[in-house]
């Protein structure tokens, strides 16, 4: 479970994190955190990435579109321990713990045993050093299960444990320990030294004669040998540098132990066991300069005493295996771009060379003179840093320099320079689909196609990817945007010679909308009241200049007054997700002279008339549909022409430019009626149910093939609604059968 902190998290059902393009659901805690659950690594990213660990970018959204980044999440192996050394000790016992895989990424590392979490610090590429807990004799038990993690939360470990062992007495000790020399020669005595306790004790030569048991001293002089703890290396920053030597070492180790001057001008450090420099104290750590090597690779890193005696060179190890330093190609810096950008900063200065990549998840550093600069990207061909903003009115030659291990910084061979502000002021459209191939046109101050050389590749910067521009003006640039995975919004910004404009705008990358449905499907040539097409589908967002784009098309005839085909652009009405309207829909008279009238219920022609509604941000087509445009309905007759008012009455409707629709309906005044398709001219209508009232009312009769528009009507085409016929009373119950007058 990852934690993340930040501010204004939403407690909705659409509350998503996304590690990469992996969606997962978040877990509200409060306004300022929610907590991820991290889903399995693809295996397609696995793959492409060849090896662990892997980086991809951790987002939070409330709504599970528009994503806010929140940093990189790692995804390792899982910790597998080798060895456990020692496995048995006291409280506050310096262990040693190997793992399978490589730690150099490893930022925090944490051990485990029982209970207890102890930080733990990593010495080489494959070992961790952490310090055994206090232990409670009476209330704990002596073995523990040791684990590790590599984020402080997840643990893991399998079988090693460690004991915990009674601290050794040492109740007296000989104040004289005599050993036997192991080679002498005439100008040498080698001992073997004994173990012995934290100090310094006489040293003296003597000659021991076994038959006369009588000793006898080559040298009154007394000799001063200093014991000296063990010492465990905890850390060597950095971890790794040059062949080329020269790289400073900080060496942290347990303690610190107090050398003798007499025996600090022995102390060095011991590369592979062969390699030597001298290492000096500084406060509470150890220093050295790396030596030259022959290769790349890791080598053991020690500290110990060196002497030469005859051209031999002599080693005491003062500390334990463990520690390691990696040797690295040389890394360089062959070219930087751009060589200028704004005193106020943020231009995106990419330095290419070779060796750039660090070799374990270190911090690779930038300095824009002495000021450090962001590192957004790294590979082991470039390095991709944000300038800062102008350093002491220094505009003019700043050294830029990149360190990959912290320590040591390799030079630009180019110095960079401050110039005014080249500013993106706008973006338009601002929006466009995840697909790319938006035509954006930016506004950009500063910079203009005037002040800069022929032949340099014009590029509009849309997040991380570039395209190509071209100038449209001496102030915009047209370009078309990248595609995207997801929708997101990103800065714009344009790279142009050694220029760098900063952004103000942004672009948004968006879905494109899915239409299901619309309403009214079709129209009349003229005459209608319909105000706006509804549309229904998924994906539709508040998107600023979304236009529905409606163009108007007849076949090129004799009927044709003006041009045949008509473009209109309105404003998208925004509702909600899955409902927008679009307003105004055109009349098919824009074809055509006030005085032809003609076209409007020619069949022929008006079966290939189409309306095609667009939606579009700039020329980008999102979605589209087709609108029908049939002749204009007209009323007649109607027959009967009465019925009462709780309606129910069948009615014959006869006219002309009937169509058998969905939405054909029948209106009687302002109520609507069923509708049943007969033909072209007539349509079998049932009278609506009239609010109760006195007395009858005339009211037209219309129809509507799309359900909205209505058509006119003949003087003729009325029904009466009446009160309801009642009989009370018969006079006569009886009559002849062949009839007879009343």
């Amino acid at each position: 479970m990852v934690r993340v902190e930040g501010k204004n998290f939403l407690n909705t059902s659409s509350l998503v994190c996304a590690f990469g393009v992996a969606k997962t659901d978040a877990f509200f805690i409060d306004e300022g955190v929610v907590e991820c659950e991290t889903p399995a690594l693809p295996e397609a990213q696995r793959l492409a990435s060849h090896s662990l660990p892997v980086n991809v970018p951790l987002m939070i959204s409330n709504n599970g579109h528009d994503f806010a980044p929140a940093g990189l999440f790692v995804y390792h192996e899982t910790p597998e321990i080798i060895s456990i050394v020692p496995s048995l000790g006291t409280a506050f016992t310096d262990i040693a713990i190997q793992v399978k895989s490589r730690l150099g990424w490893v930022e925090k590392v944490s051990c485990l045993f029982g209970n207890a979490i102890v930080t733990a610090s990593v010495t080489s590429g494959y070992t961790l050093h952490c310090q055994s807990p206090s232990y409670d004799t009476n209330n704990e038990p002596d073995l523990v299960d040791v684990l590790i993690s590599y984020n402080g939360v997840d643990f893991f470990g399998d079988g090693f444990t460690f004991k915990y062992t009674s601290s050794p007495l040492i109740y007296s000790l000989s104040s004289v320990i005599e050993i036997t020399a192991v080679s002498v020669s005439s100008s040498e005595i080698t001992c073997m030294v004994p173990a012995h306790g934290k100090g310094t004790v006489p040293l003296k030569l003597v000659l021991y004669d076994p038959d006369t048991v009588l000793e006898t001293y080559y040298d009154q002089s007394i000799l001063e040998y200093d014991f000296i703890p063990p010492i465990v290396i905890s850390s060597v920053t950095p971890s790794f540098g040059s062949m080329r030597g020269e790289s400073k070492l900080k060496i942290e180790v347990n303690s610190v132990p107090h050398f003798e001057q007499r025996t600090l001008e022995h102390l060095y450090c011991i590369f592979g066991g062969v390699e030597v420099t001298r290492a000096k104290v500084e406060e509470a750590t150890i220093s050295c300069i790396t030596p030259v090597s022959n290769t790349t690779g890791t080598v053991s890193l020690e500290l110990g005493f060196v002497a030469y005696y005859d051209d031999e060179m002599k080693v005491t190890l003062l500390s334990s295996l463990g520690a390691q330093f990696h040797f690295t190609q040389q890394p360089s810096i062959d070219s930087m771009f751009p060589l200028r950008g704004p005193s106020k900063g943020g231009s995106i200065v990419t330095l290419s060379g070779s060796n750039l990549l660090p070799v374990y998840n270190t911090t690779t550093r930038c300095l824009f003179g002495s000021k450090p600069a962001r590192v957004v990207f790294v590979s082991n061909e470039e390095v991709k840093c944000i300038s800062p903003d102008e350093e002491n009115g220094m505009s003019e030659g700043l050294e830029v320099k990149v360190s990959i291990n912290g320590v040591d910084y390799h030079r630009a061979p180019s110095l960079f320079n401050y110039d005014d502000e080249a500013i993106v002021r706008t973006v338009y459209p601002s929006h466009g689909s995840i697909r790319g191939g938006t035509t954006v046109n930016l506004t950009v101050t500063g910079i203009g196609r005037t002040h800069v050389s022929d032949g340099e590749p014009l590029l509009c910067v849309v997040g991380s990817d570039e395209v190509y521009g071209r100038w449209l003006d001496d102030e915009t640039i047209s370009c078309n945007t990248p595609s995207s995975l997801m929708e997101m919004t990103v800065m714009v910004s344009v790279k142009y010679a050694d220029v760098y404009a900063m952004s103000l705008a942004s672009f948004t990358f968006i879905e494109d909308p899915i239409i299901s449905s619309f309403y009214p499907d079709s129209l009349p040539a003229v005459g209608f009241s319909t105000t706006a097409i509804d549309i229904f589908g998924s994906g539709f967002g508040d998107t600023p200049n979304l236009m529905c784009v409606y163009a108007s098309s007849l076949p090129s005839t004799d009927f044709l007054d003006k041009n045949h085909h008509v473009v209109q652009h309105e404003h998208m009405i925004y509702h909600n997700e899955t409902y927008i309207q679009c307003p105004n829909p055109p009349s098919m008279d824009l074809f055509f002279s006030d005085t032809n009238t003609s076209w409007a219920n020619n069949t022929t022609l008006l079966d290939e008339a189409m309306i095609e509604l667009s939606l579009k941000v700039g020329d980008d087509l999102l979605a589209n549909i087709a609108i029908k445009v049939h002749p204009v309905a007209f009323v007649i007759s109607v027959y009967p022409k009465s019925g009462p008012r709780a309606g129910g009455s069948r009615v014959i409707v006869e006219g002309e430019n009937f169509l058998k629709t969905v939405h054909l309906a029948c209106k009687f005044g302002d109520h609507i009626g069923d509708a049943q398709y007969l033909s072209s001219t007539k349509v079998l209508c049932t009278s609506p149910r009239l609010p109760s009232g006195f007395g009858s009312v005339v009211l037209p009769v219309t129809i509507a093939n799309n359900g909205v528009d209505f058509s006119t009507s003949a003087q003729e085409a009325w029904f009466e609604f009446h009160e309801a016929l009642v009989v009370r009373e018969a006079t006569s119950v009886n009559g002849l059968s062949s009839g007879a007058p009343l």
